[in-house]
């Protein structure tokens, strides 16, 4: 489903709805009341989008595997971002609940399957992961569990989303995603009466954490092998190699550093490291501006692995390199289940909130007092038509930081 389609959808009928649903849900609770102070027994997570924040989620999803077992934890996501789930191992495959989003009418469909899912597997708990998306809220309520738990604005001017959450969580916007996640997990064992929730301290995900490695296939290691080969970066491990996930084609425009920027660290990498090499990646819409971006390189110890790889193979070739130079986004935090270095482009975004979940993360951001532009209320819409805070990251900064990790 388009994005922006989406957008107006959840906010000009989600709206009414929540509305009229909490109405809905306020009478049936008068009349038939339940009790939500009972532990969770079966707990799903809903998260359909954005599968970095799948990463960024492992805490929270180890948590209540840890309480409840695998058997007894599921996850919801969008059809087109199953395969990090896949990747992360954290649930079995048969309780990750799929929704298809290219297609309105698949949608509708997808909705219902996955409501009649949660209740054939007798659910009791839902967590909404989702910042504020009236979507969720009402998939929440709908799946019929008995305790569904998210984030609520209380009296905020946040977006409205109803009252449909019977443990309602304060947003922080001081405290990281990772530590979000984890907090909303853990308000299932909270005691639901309090307002709001949760008073208690943020839960501390140490400085060295890092989600469990991803351990590749061999087949998944040959074919990477087989095209780094056909590109010509043959031998050991030890040559250097640097990734770049350029983000040729932006979803959002003024997230992207530009391509010159990019260029010019690729080059003085080529420069410093006479035997080290340059691997290019991207997804299949951005094979033919790639091409170019490489052909302008030069080419030699440079690999163009754009749309030739899948999600699998892509954190298989980044636990076979040394740095990936990324801006923030599904790559950074696909990394972390690797013993790769990051360097991690921030402006619109903060790395306060977002940062990779590992220690071997290096962060650019030039600290624009407009930064970040993106919040949890504006749907990543930006005002702003001059990027400043990326163009403020330079070059030689960024291949400083890269050359004092290989030196």
């Amino acid at each position: 489903m388009v994005v922006a389609l989406f957008r107006w959808i959840d906010r000009y009928v989600g709206v009414p709805v929540c509305f009229l649903f909490t109405l809905l849900r306020r009478l049936v609770d008068r009349i038939f009341p339940s009790d939500t102070s009972a532990p969770p027994r079966r707990l799903l997570f809903l998260k359909p989008a954005e599968q970095g924040a799948a990463v960024l989620a492992v805490p929270a999803f180890e948590a209540a595997v840890k309480r409840l077992g695998r058997e007894n934890v599921f996850i919801c996501v969008f059809a087109k971002n199953r395969e990090i789930l896949d990747i992360l191992g954290v649930v079995p495959p048969e309780n990750i609940l799929i929704i298809r989003d290219d297609r309105m009418g698949a949608f509708v469909l997808g909705v219902l399957k996955m409501i009649r899912d949660v209740r054939r597997a007798n659910i009791d708990t839902v967590v909404d992961f989702e910042l504020f998306a009236r979507f969720t809220a009402l998939l929440s309520y709908l799946t019929g569990a008995r305790r569904r738990i998210g984030w609520h604005r209380f009296a905020s001017e946040g977006m409205y989303r109803g009252d449909l959450f019977t443990h309602r969580v304060q947003y922080n916007p001081y405290i990281s995603m990772a530590q979000s996640f984890l907090l909303l997990a853990e308000a299932g064992w909270m005691d639901p009466a309090i307002i709001p929730m949760a008073k208690a301290v943020a839960p501390v995900i140490a400085p060295d954490y890092q989600p469990p490695a991803y351990q590749p296939s061999p087949r998944e290691l040959a074919h990477v092998h087989s095209l780094l080969e056909a590109g010509g970066i043959v031998g050991d491990h030890g040559r250097p190699r640097l990734v770049l996930n350029p983000k040729f084609l932006d979803e959002l425009p003024v997230r992207p550093w530009s391509l010159d920027n990019f260029a010019a660290v690729a080059r003085q990498f080529l420069d410093a490291f006479p035997e080290g090499s340059v691997i290019v990646v991207g997804i299949p819409i951005e094979v033919q501006v790639a091409e170019m971006f490489c052909a302008d390189l030069g080419g030699k110890r440079v690999v163009n692995l754009t749309g030739k790889i899948n999600l699998h193979e892509l954190v298989a070739l980044l636990g076979l390199c040394d740095a990936l130079l990324t801006s923030d986004s599904g790559p950074a935090h696909f990394a972390a289940l690797t013993d790769i270095n990051v360097y991690a482009l921030f402006g619109p975004e903060t790395p306060a909130l977002f940062s990779p979940l590992t220690p071997r993360t290096r962060v650019f951001h030039a600290g624009f007092a407009c930064s970040p532009c993106f919040n949890a209320s504006n749907y990543r819409l930006s005002t702003c038509l001059d990027n400043r805070c990326m163009k403020a990251i330079t070059p030689d900064n960024v291949f400083e930081a890269i050359r004092q990790d290989f030196s």
